[in-house]
C-alpha cells in the first residue's frame, strides 16, 4: 500500500531551507513512503512501517537504523550537544528523520531538545505522522494531534524542523506555518534591571496598539542580570515584530522621534511617561545599591545621563543584528557563481549575528576555505565587510 506526504508543518524556514538545499534528500523521503508495500498494522505492528520506510532508505544510501547494528540504534555524532549522541531513524546530508507512533512524551522531547541540538549544527529534523483521517493507519499520535500539542511548547528563533503528515490517499501537499517566539536576552546592571523590566513589559502595549489583530503573548524572564524578552506570536508576524522591536529600539536610543513612533496622541503620553519612570527608577535603584553596596560605582549623574544608559543598553539589545545575514545575501547576488555552497554560508552568517561557539567557527573556517577554492572573489569580499562580526574568528 503505497503512502502520500500530504502535509508540512513548517517551523522557522525549515521547509525553505529544505527546498534550497536538500530538496533531493525530501523526495527521498517521498518515494521511501510510496514504495511501502501491503503491510498488516492490526495489533500493535505499527513498527514494521518504520522498518519498511528505514529499509527503503538505506536502499537510497541513507544512513538507516534498519536493520539493527548489533542491536542497537544508528547514532550521529554532535559537537554540541550532552549527551553527544542523538539519534534518529535515518539521515541523509542536512536531513535527520525521525516516526513516532504513539508517544506525546516523545514528541515533546524530540522538539524541546533533539530538534535545537540538531538545527543548531546545521541539520534539518523531520519527524512523520500518520494523519487522523486514515484509519488504516496506527494512530497512538496523529499529525493533528502533533499539531495541537505544539501550541503549548516554545519553539525558539533558530530551531528548525518540519512535521509531515501522510496517509494512504493522494493529495497536493499543504503547507502550515508554525507559531514561533522572537527572543532578545540583555545583561543589565543591577540598578537598571527594574527599570529595563518595565521598558521591556511596556513593548506588550505597543503590540497590542500597533498589531491588534494578532495574538502575540509577551513574558519577561529574569536570570540575575540577564532578562529574556519572549514573544510568542502566529505565524506570518514575526517579521512584523521584528520591525516593531527595531523602532522601539530607534526610539530608545533617540534615531527616532517619539512621536514619530506613535501617532496617537494618548499612546504618545503613554510613552513619554514611561521613559520618564524608568529615569527615576534607574536613580533610586542606584542610590539603594550605594547605600547596601560598599563597593558599588555611586556616581553622581543626572536624570538624563542615567536613562541615556539604560535606553542605550536596552536599545542595541532588541534591535535585530543581522549584518552578517544581509552582507552575504548582497555579496552572493554581486558575485555568485552558481556553487551549492553559497547558500551554507547564509547559515553560518546567521550564526555570526548570534554569536559563533566554537564549533561554529571551525565550520565557518572549514566552509570559508572551501568556497575560497570556488570563488575567492565572495570570500575577500565577505571578510572585508564584516571585519568587526568576525573579530575573534580564526
Amino acid at each position: 500500500m503505497p503512502l502520500f506526504v500530504n502535509k508540512i508543518y513548517n517551523v522557522c524556514g525549515a521547509w525553505e531551507k529544505i527546498t534550497n538545499s536538500a530538496l533531493s534528500e525530501f523526495e527521498d523521503l517521498k518515494t521511501a513512503f510510496l514504495e511501502v508495500n501491503e503491510v498488516d498494522y492490526s495489533g500493535g505492528k505499527g513498527n514494521i512501517l518504520k522498518e519498511r520506510i528505514s529499509e527503503n532508505l538505506k536502499n537510497k544510501n541513507w544512513q538507516s537504523q534498519y536493520p539493527l547494528l548489533f542491536g542497537g540504534r544508528v547514532k550521529f555524532k554532535q559537537v554540541n550537544a550532552d549527551p553527544k549522541r542523538i539519534s534518529f531513524l535515518a539521515k541523509k546530508e542536512f536531513i535527520v528523520f525521525d516516526m513516532n507512533m504513539a508517544s506525546p512524551i516523545y514528541m515533546d522531547s524530540w522538539v524541546s531538545f533533539r530538534t535545537k541540538v540538531m538545527s543548531s549544527n546545521g541539520f534539518i529534523p523531520v519527524l512523520a505522522l500518520p494523519l487522523s483521517e486514515d484509519d488504516s493507519l496506527p494512530s497512538g499520535l496523529t499529525y493533528e494531534y502533533a499539531m495541537e500539542r505544539i501550541k503549548y511548547l516554545d519553539i525558539f528563533e533558530g530551531n528548525q524542523f518540519i512535521f509531515i503528515g501522510y496517509s494512504s490517499t493522494p493529495s497536493y501537499i499543504e503547507i502550515t506555518e508554525a507559531d514561533s517566539v522572537v527572543q532578545r536576552t540583555i545583561t543589565f546592571e543591577p540598578h537598571q534591571i527594574q527599570a529595563g523590566i518595565g521598558l521591556l513589559s511596556y513593548f506588550s502595549e505597543i503590540l497590542k496598539q500597533k498589531m491588534s489583530t494578532f495574538d502575540s503573548k509577551v513574558t519577561i524572564e529574569q536570570d540575575g542580570g540577564k532578562v529574556r524578552l519572549l514573544i510568542k506570536s502566529k505565524a506570518g508576524s514575526v517579521q512584523m515584530i521584528e520591525t516593531l522591536l527595531d523602532d522601539y529600539g530607534l526610539v530608545l536610543n533617540g534615531q527616532l522621534a517619539p512621536e514619530q513612533f506613535m501617532s496617537n496622541e494618548v499612546q504618545l503620553l503613554s510613552l513619554r511617561n514611561k521613559l520618564d519612570m524608568a529615569a527615576i527608577e534607574v536613580k533610586h535603584q542606584k542610590d539603594i545599591f550605594a547605600l547596601t553596596t560598599s563597593n558599588y560605582n555611586h556616581r553622581i549623574e543626572s536624570l538624563e545621563d542615567q536613562l541615556k544608559h539604560l535606553k542605550a543598553v536596552l536599545s542595541k539589545s532588541i534591535i535585530s543584528n543581522k549584518v552578517a545575514q544581509s552582507h552575504v545575501s548582497d555579496l552572493i547576488k554581486k558575485f555568485s557563481n552558481g556553487s551549492v555552497v553559497e547558500s551554507r554560508l547564509i547559515e553560518l552568517a546567521e550564526k555570526i549575528d548570534n554569536g559563533l561557539s566554537d564549533s561554529d567557527k571551525k565550520e565557518f573556517e572549514s566552509m570559508l576555505t572551501t568556497i575560497n577554492k570556488e570563488n575567492p572573489k565572495l570570500v575577500q569580499e565577505f571578510i572585508k565587510l564584516l571585519k568587526g562580526p568576525l573579530e575573534g574568528v580564526g
